[in-house]
């Protein structure tokens, strides 16, 4: 007999698990302030939401004598968790923030099917929080556009609750199966159904290209697996079929051709990126390190510059990269070919087993979302990310199928349990110190900017809880330039170069080096930023006017025939006045 004890012991569990599930999914959306960066928020938000939650399911699971694996697809995530941790420590310089964000979220799949094989959620409480994630960006997309909240960006007037409007795309497009779905099948059908409309002008706002293919891709398996009990009408109909057919190919063509006019320079500036990331790859197939993406790839952009005839549609379109717009290229980068092999093997399983156990949702989210990976940043954003988890989680845990485990499968099981609490542990621990120590520094950020400057000792004290924050070393180096600890600076500098090329951090350097009279060093650094940002005529004009300074003429002449082939990418009133310096120059002494 069960008592009520227990019973309401049981229940408290349950509403826990449904209260930090529904606090993930809101942190992972809202951008709180407390951190350096409104990504830092979300990120560190929802991993302290998911060792929570990981530590009530697993506690759970061990109470009732269950074992936390179940399954194969829990020992591959587990082997793919375990990649990415080995990579991370074996990778010299390694990035921390990027390692745990994925191992953490992938945890998130185990978590989930832990949840639901002991009833801790339901497929219901999963979908209302994904729901709620959805209805916050329409709050504030309708904001935004009736001008009561300002956009995070400055480029876009509307973005949803995100600093990049793809993001909320993305996400809208994932989340539009469940909202059907819930309109068939509950009595509040009106409700869900307005919800849908307001999704679907949301995605017209928007504007992301990757969005509108990603519908178009989730719609067609969506209809497919709901009539593919009627193949046989395709059969006796072939001449109709070869019309339909003709006209889809008519209408995919005309419909690319506008996707690509609608952004062009986008779309010009991309086929750089995905050229120069498949050269990183074959150079070195074994990664460079997860998070360390974007570091090398402008560094490998600045070397093709210096170094080819690039066109100058090439120099106005490139702009800093932080990814390579194609989750396959990013973590084949970053990860190597191994890497990147579990991602699409990932995918593979989860798309086959949605496919064979006919969920129609899971098939068409998780198809659109592979498919959107190839020319956009899934696993980076943070609320589609965790769309692509659930809808993983939903897909590969059937609870009413439990195969019972052979005897010589426990040991194996009890192992895995015991590796469970080892990550649990890990995971929740990093999460912890390094969640305080970036309070810590927003905390001393806010101090440096109202005081004018901060002990670098408070700055010491968080330097190991930290780890490998390039805003906590770029923000440490300014404060030590504004009180003239020139050695220190320089340090906290280079420290930073580690894990960012950000231009920020070249600048830094550049300024400090040109304070203590290393001029030559100074401008070899703005020479690197000027091929990091080709389409910036202001720093080609800066090495143009050194160059002419120095008597080095025919350099100088080259900076005047780079700003005059490169162009404006803008037109501005100093862009027209740097091309006007650089041509009376060039045609002063070119001669």
């Amino acid at each position: 007999m069960i008592s009520m004890q227990e019973i309401s012991v049981s229940r408290m569990v349950k509403y826990s698990a449904c209260i930090v599930f529904a606090s993930l999914c809101v942190s992972s959306t809202i951008d709180t302030g407390m951190f350096v960066y409104p990504s830092l928020s979300r990120y560190l938000l929802l991993e302290i939401g998911i060792v929570v939650l990981s530590g009530i399911s697993i506690l759970s699971c061990m109470a009732d004598n269950k074992n936390v694996f179940k399954s194969w697809y829990c020992v591959f995530i587990l082997a793919w968790i375990v990649y990415i941790s080995l990579h991370t420590i074996f990778t010299s310089p390694h990035e921390i923030y990027k390692t745990m964000y994925l191992v953490v979220t992938l945890s998130l799949i185990l978590v989930l099917g832990i949840c639901l094989r002991v009833s801790l959620l339901s497929n219901k409480v999963i979908e209302n929080g994904l729901l709620l994630i959805a209805a916050i960006h329409i709050i504030y997309i309708a904001a935004q556009k009736l001008g009561v909240a300002i956009s995070a960006n400055k480029y876009f007037a509307i973005v949803g609750s995100n600093d990049n409007p793809t993001v909320t795309a993305l996400y809208f497009v994932g989340i539009l199966p469940i909202l059907i779905s819930r309109a068939k099948r509950t009595n509040w059908h009106w409700t869900y159904a307005i919800f849908t409309f307001f999704v679907i002008a949301g995605l017209l706002v928007l504007r992301c290209r990757t969005a509108y293919v990603g519908l178009f891709i989730e719609a067609a398996v969506y209809i497919g697996m709901c009539y593919k009990g009627k193949v046989h009408v395709i059969k006796t109909h072939p001449f109709r079929n070869s019309i339909i057919l003709a006209v889809v190919m008519v209408m995919l063509s005309v419909t690319g051709t506008w996707l690509y006019n609608m952004k062009k320079d986008s779309a010009d500036g991309r086929i750089l990126i995905w050229k120069l990331s498949a050269g990183m790859l074959a150079d070195r197939p074994q990664g460079y390190g997860y998070g360390l993406f974007e570091k090398y790839y402008n560094l490998r952009q600045a070397e093709y510059f210096s170094k080819n005839d690039a066109s100058s549609m090439e120099k106005r379109n490139a702009d800093f990269v932080y990814m390579p717009y194609n989750d396959y290229l990013e973590q084949g980068i970053e990860g190597g070919i191994v890497g990147m092999l579990f991602l699409m093997a990932f995918y593979t399983m989860n798309i086959r087993k949605a496919w064979k156990g006919n969920k129609v949702r899971e098939a068409a989210v998780l198809t659109a979302f592979c498919v959107m990976s190839l020319t956009n940043f899934v696993c980076t954003s943070i609320q589609p990310w965790l769309l692509v988890i659930c809808c993983s989680a939903l897909t590969m845990t059937d609870r009413d199928k439990e195969k019972s485990q052979q005897q010589s499968h426990l040991r194996a099981a009890k192992v895995l349990n015991a590796f469970a609490l080892t990550l649990f542990a890990t995971c929740a621990c990093s999460v912890v110190l390094i969640t305080r120590a970036q309070l810590a520094l927003k905390s001393l950020d806010i101090e440096m900017k109202t005081v004018g400057k901060v002990h670098d000792g408070k700055f010491g004290a968080i330097e190991k809880s930290v780890s490998t924050s390039e805003a906590y070393w770029r923000i440490r180096a300014k404060n030590s330039m504004s009180q003239d600890f020139s050695d220190n600076a320089i340090a906290y500098i280079r420290k930073a170069r580690l894990y960012s090329s950000a231009p920020e951090l070249l600048g830094l350097e550049s300024e400090y080096l040109r304070r203590n009279g290393d001029t030559v060093t100074s401008m070899q650094l703005i020479d690197t930023l000027s091929d990091i940002l080709p389409h910036v005529l202001r720093l080609k004009l800066i090495l143009m006017r050194y160059n002419a300074s120095c008597e080095e003429r025919e350099d100088a002449l080259r900076y005047a025939a780079d700003i005059l082939s490169t162009g404006a990418k803008y037109d501005t009133d100093e862009a027209r006045a740097i091309i006007q310096e650089a041509k009376k120059y060039y045609e002063i002494y070119e001669k």
